[in-house]
């Protein structure tokens, strides 16, 4: 017998975040694939090497001109390139979003409530975390 082992989803409330958004709901996959959770994982590896002046050649970038640290130019288009990647992941796991839909929802919420956007990754992450920690604990039923 065949087991297809279906896509799992809990509620991220949105009113946990402020009240005013009231019953407001986002239904999160919380058991991806281990190629999302890898590929999560290397966003928050690479946003926090950027972020800490390192690349992936250690903590300067090697070229024909001599070794020298990234250009804040330089670190905001990469920045910008992981937001971007970021961006497509969270599409793929909120039920019911584009990744369009997605950089729409961030560039308003960055100009009205700059913290929303990191609260909603960080609660999804949590999401998961929770999901997969309940699984491996063997405590009964994932939440």
């Amino acid at each position: 017998m065949k087991i297809e082992i279906p896509r799992m989803y809990a509620e991220l409330r949105l009113g946990d975040y402020a009240p005013e958004f009231g019953e407001e709901v986002i239904r999160v996959w919380v058991n991806p694939t281990r190629r999302m959770l890898d590929e999560l994982e290397g966003i928050f590896r690479g946003i926090g090497e950027v972020v800490n002046g390192k690349t992936h050649h250690g903590d300067t970038e090697t070229t024909e001109r001599g070794t020298w640290p990234l250009s804040n130019a330089e670190k905001e288009a990469a920045l910008n390139a992981l937001g971007v990647r970021l961006q497509a992941w969270v599409s793929e796991v909120w039920e019911g979003w584009t990744a369009a839909e997605v950089a729409d929802f961030v560039r308003g919420s960055l100009e009205t409530d700059p913290r929303l956007w990191g609260w909603l990754v960080e609660q999804t992450r949590d999401l998961i975390a929770a999901h997969r920690s309940a699984q491996k604990k063997g405590s009964g039923k994932p939440r």
